[in-house]
């Protein structure tokens, strides 16, 4: 009998690493291929908000061929508003925000833009993102909300506008790649 169970959960084991890999390789869901190692291509889209390249930007955005809530790393599943952030980008981000670009998307740290503007200190960003209507009590996978980011990062400031801020919209928040994988 301990032979057959054995057995059994051997093949399961077996079944759920195939399973993880077909989801890993074949189950994504946005633009891009996940991979197990960090890449070392830089996407067109992320080198174009690095150099600051908002013409460049504009064009292939109005032409179709990119779209605002692509994916520009996939080392870490982050979106164009994402790096735009990290990188202190406040034409690109604001571009991308009158573009429709989705401010309450997670990368594959569940992060989200405001997230990451508050623990940064982007005070423009965090305005703009308050402005349009995104929940500031939202919370990262370790429960810190933008506010308690804000103070963790000694950025007080932003601390400041996030202290009294009451959320009137019903954003919801889409991940990109779910955090338990």
């Amino acid at each position: 009998m301990d032979t057959l169970l054995n057995l059994l959960d051997t093949a399961k084991s077996y079944s759920n690493w195939y399973r993880y890999m077909a989801y890993y390789y074949i189950g994504y869901t946005i633009h891009e291929l996940r991979v197990p190692a960090p890449s070392k291509h830089e996407s067109k889209k992320l080198g174009a908000i690095k150099r600051n390249d908002i013409s460049l930007i504009k064009e292939k955005v109005y032409s179709g061929e990119w779209k605002v809530d692509d994916v520009v790393s996939i080392n870490n599943m982050s979106t164009m508003i994402h790096e735009a952030v990290v990188m202190d980008r406040r034409d690109i981000f604001d571009f991308l925000i009158r573009q429709g670009a989705d401010p309450n998307t997670r990368d594959r740290n569940g992060m989200t833009p405001l997230l990451k503007a508050a623990a940064l200190g982007r005070l423009h960003m965090v305005e703009g993102l308050i402005r349009i209507g995104v929940n500031p009590h939202q919370r990262d996978p370790h429960g810190f909300t933008p506010l308690s980011k804000a103070k963790l990062h000694e950025e007080w400031k932003a601390a400041e506008l996030l202290e009294g801020q009451v959320f009137a919209g019903k954003g919801t928040s889409r991940w990109i790649w779910p955090p338990d994988v």
